[in-house]
């Protein structure tokens, strides 16, 4: 006995994998936006000073230009 997809037709193959692909879609909206809707102040200017957000110093090469997370770690520019 063969079992796979052949015999079903269009309607019954999409259905299946949209409900597969609902549970990994509702995973990542819900972890992408997990903290980032409470971001501190320091840490959206870092961002929007084209910085980015670092645990401890920056990298040779990087500026340090601030702060972020509330002051937790170094905001970095190039």
């Amino acid at each position: 006995v063969r079992i796979g997809m052949e015999g079903m037709n269009a309607d019954v193959i999409k259905t299946f994998i949209s409900f597969h692909r609902l549970p990994c879609f509702s995973f990542f909206i819900m972890s992408s936006s997990h903290g980032d809707a409470q971001a501190p102040e320091d840490t959206i200017a870092c961002g929007r000073g084209g910085g980015g957000c670092q645990v401890g110093a920056c990298r040779p090469g990087f500026q340090n230009v601030g702060t972020c997370k509330g002051g937790t770690m170094s905001c970095c520019r190039w």
